[in-house]
């Protein structure tokens, strides 16, 4: 029994020499942890909520089991993902235009923005407590430094909730390409809602102005040229397309991922039966073969691989295949002229 009590003695401090001090301390059952080992004590002091259900169910549900803590002169804590931040409010005033100096702005000063019974300011969003510590750092130097388990999505996504401006000068990330993906897709958008405006809105309402409910747009480049023969045009339906010109919305439209967030947007806006894509199509006489009188037969165009959109707005699209007559069948099988009723007009 003795040498039992004192090997297990010596296990017990073999284990308490190997483990790292900690600065964890227990307050009411709730443990708490600074977070601030790379960071300036005087900028962020951040300390986790580890409850019985964990972090996450923490900040899903509610911060009332979080014990209050004392606050400085200005500071403020908020929770996010179910960890506390202790922040001065001058760090978000030096931001006006973001959330956070919205929140703790002149809204303070009307009681438009409150604390709970904890005093802590809950940030009810899908906002990890990772991403909301590189989104501080904004407050302090103007820069987002992405961590490694944060992706540049998610940064991305957080960026946009708290009003901070997604760019390359303050967010920088080892991920160049991913970053730059982020980029494109934010700039994406912005760029077609402009060519929805001013391109292809004009040519939906010159479709929609000869009673069409429906649009076949083909994007050409400025220096294309359309040049059809007037006896022999291209027999494919060209001629009813849209054709605009502009260089920027095909080079645009080239890549598959521009197409597809495209198609997105234009969704969001209410059109249907969307079809985009690269088709040739027929620019300018290629060659005329004449026939055996010297008669024009058969005219060869030359064709462009350029981008299409295919849209429609028709609001009762199921109504358009109704037919406003009835045909009865008679008991011989034969359909005749005097067995055809016209309905009358609705």
């Amino acid at each position: 029994a003795a040498a039992a009590a004192a090997a297990a003695a010596g296990r017990a401090s073999a284990s308490a020499a190997a483990a790292p001090p900690t600065r964890n301390y227990q307050i009411s059952q709730n443990q708490y942890s600074d977070l601030d080992d790379d960071t300036d004590d005087d900028y962020v002091r951040t300390r986790l909520a580890d409850t019985v259900q964990g972090a996450t169910e923490c900040a899903r549900k509610s911060v009332g089991r979080i014990v209050p803590v004392k606050r400085r002169e200005g500071e403020v804590s908020l929770v996010v993902g179910g960890r506390r931040f202790i922040c001065q409010v001058e760090w978000f005033a030096r931001h006006p235009n973001t959330m956070l100096g919205r929140m703790f702005g002149s809204s303070m000063q009307t009681n438009l923005t409150r604390p709970n019974e904890a005093g802590d300011y809950v940030i009810a969003h899908d906002v990890s407590p990772f991403a909301f510590n590189a989104i501080l750092n904004f407050y302090k130097n103007g820069e987002i430094h992405c961590p490694p388990n944060v992706s540049v999505s998610e940064l991305h996504d957080a960026c946009n909730f708290f009003l901070i401006p997604f760019t390359h000068q303050s967010v920088k990330c080892d991920d160049l390409a991913t970053l730059l993906n982020q980029l494109s897709i934010q700039g994406a958008r912005s760029q077609f809602e402009a060519f929805l405006e001013n391109t292809l809105t004009p040519a939906m309402a010159r479709c929609a102005q000869m009673g069409e409910r429906e649009a076949h747009i083909v994007c050409l480049g400025e220096d294309d040229t359309v040049e059809w023969d007037d006896e022999i045009p291209p027999s494919l339906g060209e001629q009813w397309a849209q054709v605009v010109h502009n260089t920027s919305l095909v080079r645009f439209l080239k890549y598959h991922e521009n197409r597809s967030l495209a198609k997105q947007i234009l969704k969001e806006r209410g059109l249907k039966k969307i079809k985009m894509g690269i088709e040739g199509f027929p620019t300018f006489v290629d060659k005329i073969r004449n026939g055996a009188n010297g008669e024009k037969v058969e005219v060869d165009y030359n064709y462009e691989q350029r981008p299409f959109i295919k849209l429609s707005w028709e609001q009762e699209e199921s109504k358009s295949r109704h037919v406003d007559f009835l045909c009865v069948r008679p008991r011989t099988g034969t359909i005749t002229a005097h067995h055809v009723t016209t309905l009358p007009p609705a």
